[in-house]
Parts: C-alpha cells; structure tokens; sequence
C-alpha cells in the first residue's frame, strides 16, 4: 500500500502505528484520533507527505522522529489543529526533501534551538539556510 487517505471518516481512537513500508501518503486529517502519536512511523523510508490536521492528538513528537535516518523522503508535514507541543527536531533539516511544514495552530515551535547563537528564525538556525523547506506555517513566538 502507497496511499492511506481516510480525511473526515469519523476514525477514533490511536493512530495506528504500524504501516505497510512502502507507504508513501498518509493522511488521517479531520478525524478523531487521539493519543500521542507513534515513534513508529519515523521508520517509514518512503513516507513522503504526513498528515495528522484536525485530530486531538497529545503529547510530543516523538523523540524517535528526531533520530538520523528518520523519515528521509518526507516532503510534507501538515499537523495543524491538534494538541501536540514541543518543538521541531534538529534533525530535520538534513532531510534533502522536506519543503512543507503546516503546524499553524499546534503548539510546535520551529524556532528553538541548541545551536549557540541561535535567531528567532521562521526555523531552527541549526537546519542553516541550506533546508529545503519552501512553504512554512507555523505560530511565531
């Protein structure tokens, strides 16, 4: 299976975390899913687009997602309207494909840093002005 797209189907409960490996889109926006979400889905290497929108999940991302090698095709990530806090993982802006990240009204902030020096950027400084990232919507802090 490539495509998972159930937006607006009344789905409760967690979200799944496991998913056939060569899912490429999975969107699950405008359901019910709540929980946190699933380190699992950061070892999806051909997840291209994520989208969690309109769901009371909670919690964090999982630190899993931050790890090297996590998610390495992921071209979007749309998690807006949701009850996830934290921040963005340093990680990400290594991912050559990463061009889109929607958190809006989620409580994510991709401007935080352990880099020394660090700017209230639209991102992280640490992801340095080489990230791929073309479209960001995010809360400013």
């Amino acid at each position: 299976m490539q495509f998972f797209e159930m937006e607006d189907c009344q789905l409760t409960g967690t979200l799944p975390a496991n998913w056939s490996p060569s899912l490429q889109f999975l969107d699950v926006a405008g359901n019910d899913f709540n929980g946190t979400l699933p380190a699992e889905l950061g070892s999806l290497m051909q997840l291209q687009q994520l989208t969690l929108n309109a769901n009371p999940f909670t919690g964090q991302l999982p630190a899993a997602w931050g790890e090297p090698g996590a998610f390495p095709e992921l071209f979007a990530l749309e998690c807006y309207d949701t009850n996830i806090d934290g921040t963005l993982p340093d990680a990400w802006g290594s991912i050559q494909a990463f061009q889109e990240l929607q958190t809006f009204t989620a409580t994510i902030l991709p401007v935080r840093c352990q880099t020394p020096g660090h700017r209230r950027d639209p991102f992280p400084l640490c992801w340095g002005w080489q990230s791929g990232i073309h479209f960001l919507q995010a809360p400013y802090q």
